[in-house]
């Protein structure tokens, strides 16, 4: 037992061992900067029972699962794939730099994507339809002032209302 009141205590109860605190935070520290604090084995797990909060760089070298709601308040950087079983939700945007693609569908079959120039919707499977949920919704292709380019065949099924010059 140390400190006044015996506050922090170390012990063995016959099964599991413990560091225990009773006031203020527990701290592992080094006393020099840059040496690193492990915690576990290379073959054991490590589990944290209640709320983890770094302030520094958090390497994974292996795989983190995540039970429950996981909060970034910094920037995050996966080096591999980040599989996501659920919804993923942006608070503002995700961003992707140019000719990074996001890719739907099995053996992403569609594809979106700015090079640097232009912007691309491709898809390798069945028709690409540009479609509202709801009839009677218009789908605008193009601005009031730009122009648009079929650069293969145009087929409509339906009424075709032309305003301008053809």
């Amino acid at each position: 037992k140390l400190g006044a009141g015996t506050d922090m205590r170390l012990y063995h109860d016959g099964t599991n061992s413990y560091i225990t605190n009773a006031t203020g935070a527990l701290k592992l520290a080094t006393e020099t900067s840059g040496i690193a604090v492990t915690i576990g084995h290379t073959t054991s797990e490590t589990t944290v029972a209640d709320n983890l909060t770094t302030t520094g760089n958090t390497s994974v070298g292996g795989t983190l699962g995540v039970t429950g709601v996981t909060t970034l308040s910094g920037n995050a950087t996966v080096g591999g794939t980040l599989g996501v079983t659920g919804v993923a939700t942006f608070t503002t945007h995700a961003a992707f730099g140019d000719s990074d693609e996001v890719k739907l569908g099995a053996g992403t079959d569609m594809r979106l994507y700015h090079d640097g120039t232009n912007s691309y919707i491709r898809n390798k499977t069945g028709a690409l339809k540009l479609a509202t949920e709801t009839s009677g919704i218009a789908v605008t292709i193009g601005h009031s002032t730009s122009e648009t380019t079929v650069a293969d065949n145009l087929t409509v099924s339906g009424d075709a209302a032309v305003t301008g010059a053809t």
